[in-house]
């Protein structure tokens, strides 16, 4: 019991942090042009990619040699993952954020990293714990937004066939960006056997589905209050999850380096973000 106690705490910790904003966004897109088959297409190379790289890779000694090969790759891609989401939070607080907010979203990143930076120091043993409850806060969410808007159907705004065009960049993303994700190797590290990656591959199909929830979220109209919370607050739990695993498998040794990376990284298109329309934020973000 203990060992599938640790092995359920650990996939979801990993469930949490790989809901990052494409998990968290991405499919409300797709959905609005191409339906359920554009959740398809976001889930099944996802899921798939998600649990086999815990399962193919087989061993906690083995998450440690790959790490050793692939350092620097892996400081890389844990740069890019915090700099995309302070894009992404930029993003959602010029377009669905209260009125209020309105020419101050600038402080949604910047509290963002800085929220991330606090939680990244907490305990190993806390980890599992905190992924739980931010797992299960799509429970809530599910609750109280799936009754909102109209119901998905089949088709959307695009024809079908420029699905066919989305499909191999979904596929080989999804297939091999987990295998750089430093916060599935920690949850590698942390159990034997495949059942912590297999039930990541379901939870992660369920917090798909929290997104698909509310995939009728249009720009300039306010978002619930329970979705932006849910929106920063994974985005949140995905900036401290890298960057205390950044820290703890010293993927680099310089800690303000590393910081001054993440804004150099995130500033050129928060900047430009502000001379975009819904199109061309959409543009910028799609290409993140």
């Amino acid at each position: 019991m203990n060992t599938f106690i640790r092995s359920l705490g650990w996939s979801l910790y990993a469930t949490a942090s790989w809901t990052w904003c494409i998990g968290l966004f991405l499919p409300v897109i797709l959905m609005q042009w191409f339906g359920w088959y554009g959740f398809l297409l976001i889930a099944i190379p996802n899921c798939i990619g998600a649990a086999a790289m815990g399962i193919l890779l087989g061993s906690p000694e083995e998450s440690r040699r790959f790490i050793q090969r692939h350092r620097h790759a892996m400081w890389w891609f844990v740069m890019i993952t915090v700099a995309f989401h302070l894009f992404f939070l930029s993003m959602i607080g010029m377009w669905f954020a209260p009125q209020e907010w309105a020419g101050s979203w600038w402080w949604l990143p910047v509290a963002a990293l800085v929220a991330g930076l606090l939680i990244a120091s907490l305990p190993h043993s806390a980890w599992p714990w905190l992924g739980t409850v931010a797992a299960m806060a799509g429970i809530y969410v599910v609750l109280n937004t799936c009754d909102q808007g109209q119901q998905p159907g089949w088709s959307g705004t695009r024809a079908i066939e420029d699905l066919l065009w989305l499909a191999p960049v979904f596929i080989i993303g999804f297939l091999l960006c987990p295998w750089l994700d430093a916060p599935f190797h920690h949850a590698r590290q942390q159990t034997r056997g495949s059942l912590t990656f297999l039930l990541l591959g379901i939870f992660f199909l369920c917090m798909l589905l929290v997104t698909a929830s509310y995939f009728w979220l249009q720009p300039n109209t306010i978002a619930p209050t329970v979705v932006l919370i849910w929106l920063i607050g994974q985005s949140i739990f995905t900036i401290g999850a890298n960057l205390r695993q950044s820290r703890a498998m010293r993927l680099h040794s310089s800690r303000f380096f590393t910081l001054f990376i993440i804004v150099m990284l995130a500033l050129g298109p928060v900047l430009a973000l502000q001379q975009q329309n819904w199109d061309g934020s959409l543009d910028l973000y799609l290409r993140w």
